[in-house]
């Protein structure tokens, strides 16, 4: 993700919250290149390096965060979200702690979501189990609306962002409408684990987006291919190919899988037009129409 980040998309600094995201495994980063000098990032670390991606941010500016390791969801019923889950980021353990501690969609939804400034935008990646709505987005792009529309050539209507807050924002102490935008793309959905397929530094959404990889287009056939952002950043792809790309390719060519297939998510702060130009820079085409939505009735 470091060279890809630097090298091809133009970020100018990318630090690590940690180098040790499974027990006993380092993959060997330089000191300078460690954000909090620790091998076991705790909660405050985490929200430490929030604040660090957020400082000096300026209008026109974009963000980028990305996370590969593990994720859950509480058991408990959640009154926030429309699927009824709170989903988690699994920290690694300390030595002293019995469980591993939690960063919760809630979390990140106060501690980073609400806190990019105007005229930014925070270009975010999950590569988790259970990561579908990880960072409590009011709004949930379905895939699935957007195939039934044609069998052979689906299009893009703005009906097809689902609303995912339960009760008004007001409820819930949340501002709405959101003074800086967020995109999200995640290695499930919230009910889904994600594979790692042993891959050194990310899992099989991470490999899909940035790196050449094998994918499967039919039952006996297999075709290599680059990273589908570094693709569409070249070739113009809008933001519905890219979507439907990085979902065909970790489905193996199933987009249509609901349960026993992982198949990616994508969450966005804004309701926008998914035909333009896909791009790390934010949304064009935002809808004007900004009033709460609904839990969509299964």
């Amino acid at each position: 993700m470091n060279k890809w980040a630097t090298n091809f998309a133009g970020f100018k600094s990318v630090k690590y919250v940690t180098d040790r995201c499974i027990t006993g495994r380092n993959l060997g980063l330089r000191e300078e290149d460690s954000l909090t000098g620790k091998r076991i990032p705790t909660e405050e670390d985490v929200k430490s390096a929030f604040q660090w991606l957020l400082d000096d941010a300026c209008p026109g500016d974009t963000l980028l965060f990305h996370y590969s390791g593990h994720g859950t969801y509480l058991r408990e019923h959640s009154p926030s979200q429309c699927n009824h889950r709170d989903e988690a980021l699994v920290l690694p353990k300390t030595e002293k702690a019995k469980k591993n501690p939690l960063m919760t969609g809630d979390d990140i939804f106060h501690h980073l979501v609400t806190r990019v400034p105007h005229g930014v935008h925070l270009f975010a990646i999950v590569d988790a189990c259970h990561s579908g709505t990880i960072f409590d987005l009011p709004f949930n792009w379905n895939h699935w609306d957007h195939l039934r529309t044609d069998p052979k050539k689906p299009t893009f209507k703005k009906s097809q962002f689902d609303w995912e807050w339960a009760q008004a924002p007001e409820l819930l102490n949340r501002s709405y409408p959101l003074q800086g935008s967020v995109s999200l793309i995640t290695g499930s959905q919230a009910w889904q684990t994600s594979g790692d397929a042993g891959i050194s530094g990310g899992g099989v959404l991470t490999n899909t987006l940035i790196a050449k990889h094998s994918h499967q287009v039919s039952r006996t056939d297999f075709k290599k291919s680059p990273g589908v952002l570094t693709t569409a950043l070249k070739e113009g792809w809008s933001w519905t190919q890219t979507m439907m790309e990085v979902i065909n390719h970790v489905t193996g060519g199933k987009p249509k899988a609901v349960s026993n297939t992982q198949v990616p998510n994508f969450g966005a702060t804004h309701r926008f037009d998914m035909d333009a130009a896909f791009s790390l820079d934010g949304f064009q085409g935002i809808d004007e129409d900004v009033s709460p939505g609904k839990c969509r009735k299964s």
